[in-house]
């Protein structure tokens, strides 16, 4: 979703938003591999028609992500947005919020495995039983879903490259930020 960054760091207006929206929705962005256009479309004869190919999951976890995030901030950092936009829009976020996100194993997450490598196996020796689970579109690595716990560093951007920090550094504070809002511990 190209619109991601604008609509990141709030310079996208609400009416651009909707519109956003509701043009992704129009297209059948792909959320699950498989998925297939399914529009009345005009084809050309001859023309390179690869996008009908049905999507990879590479590309429906990334789609799946973007929206989840876009779910996330319009739900706990920008409410009011959500009194404006259609109901296309709002089926679209709602369609996002009720599929669950399953990235295929190369699918690149923000979190990499060597931040909580060694934190598993310290929790492994102590026989607590934390697993990998997804809210919204985050990876809890270690993770309680029952009980809503999970175990994270406070600011595990300091343990990546420093190009990398300070991209990593807002990544986390949002996902923290969202994760209390949705009850997690």
């Amino acid at each position: 979703a190209s619109g991601m960054p604008l609509f990141l760091f709030d310079l996208m207006k609400t009416s651009v938003l909707s519109r956003w929206l509701d043009r992704l929705s129009r297209l059948h962005l792909p959320l699950t591999a498989g998925a297939t256009v399914q529009s009345g479309l005009i084809f050309v004869a001859g023309a390179n028609q690869d996008w009908l190919k049905p999507a990879d999951a590479g590309r429906a976890s990334k789609n799946l992500e973007a929206l989840k995030m876009v779910d996330f901030v319009l739900q706990h950092e920008r409410p009011s947005s959500l009194e404006v936009l259609t109901p296309q829009g709002l089926q679209l976020l709602a369609k996002a919020r009720a599929t669950p996100l399953e990235p295929p194993d190369d699918h690149d997450m923000p979190e990499l495995p060597h931040v909580y490598a060694g934190l598993s196996k310290l929790f492994r020796k102590l026989g607590v039983l934390l697993h990998p689970t997804t809210c919204g579109p985050y990876l809890l690595e270690l993770a309680d879903p029952l009980g809503q716990l999970v175990v994270e560093w406070d600011s595990s951007w300091t343990l990546y490259p420093p190009w990398r920090q300070d991209r990593h550094r807002e990544f986390v504070q949002r996902k923290h930020f969202h994760l209390r809002a949705e009850g997690w511990k």
